[in-house]
């Protein structure tokens, strides 16, 4: 019996005095794992890159102009903002863009508008503006009489050009007379225009109607046969030119 015990011993632990070897289990650790390779891009990236789109329209008038140079001021806080976060966001590239395509626009579209601007008014007819020098002066009163204002006198006869908006009437086409109005308020196409916020326009050759502004070259007068009727306006204007107007100002 002492001896089977004996063997049991032997067979069942390891030799007398060593200590038992700990099972450790080898398992590879990834630092990285769980994470996921994402650059943060400001708001203000894209909307650089589209404002720089929308600039293009600079070529074409006054707002594209202007969106032009508001592209051009989002598009270089974009680049400053990227530029100092030291890789924490993303997005230089569609800043950059935008950046180009402001920057580019802005110097084009304002050159090119000034070129129109220097270069619509027929030859022998001289820049009038229509708000400034006929609308807002139009009328004084001296010892209770009202009267055209002597500015106003002073440009009937003369050979002028001017712009406005067309009333719209229900005739899109052949029209050989119309409104002529300062702008294209509510106040003005939703009612009777002030007396001196239109003028009624003579042409010579049927013109087609224009929601857009438009140019007209001729010369001022005054209605002799005015009494003050609907839509009825004191300046006339006889018209050797019209046409849409090219720029806005």
């Amino acid at each position: 019996m002492s001896q089977i015990m004996d063997a049991v011993d032997d067979v069942s632990g390891p030799e007398s005095g060593a200590e038992a070897a700990p099972v450790e289990a080898r398992v590879s650790y990834d630092p990285t794992y769980g994470q996921f390779d994402y650059v943060p891009m400001p708001v203000v990236a894209p909307v650089s890159a589209v404002l720089g789109l929308t600039a293009l329209l600079a070529y074409f008038g006054l707002f594209g102009v202007i969106m032009a140079f508001v592209g051009t001021l989002v598009s270089l806080f974009a680049c400053w903002k990227i530029g100092r976060s030291k890789g924490a966001f993303a997005g230089m590239k569609f800043a950059i863009i935008g950046l180009l395509l402001s920057g580019t626009s802005a110097i084009g579209g304002t050159a090119h508008q000034f070129y129109l601007y220097e270069h619509e008014v027929p030859e022998g007819y001289e820049r009038v503006s229509f708000t400034k020098d006929i609308s807002k002066k139009a009328f004084i009163v001296e010892e209770g009489i009202q009267d055209v204002h002597p500015d106003v006198k002073a440009l009937v006869g003369q050979p002028i050009f001017l712009k406005g908006y067309m009333y719209p009437t229900q005739k899109q086409s052949g029209i050989t007379e119309f409104l002529l109005l300062k702008d294209s308020g509510d106040c003005c196409f939703g009612g009777q225009p002030a007396l001196e916020d239109m003028i009624n326009v003579l042409t010579p050759d049927g013109v087609e109607y224009c929601p857009r502004r438009v140019a007209v070259a001729g010369k001022l007068k005054l209605n002799p046969n005015y009494q003050g009727g609907n839509l009825e306006a004191l300046f006339m204007f006889d018209a050797d030119h019209f046409s849409e107007a090219q720029t806005s100002f």
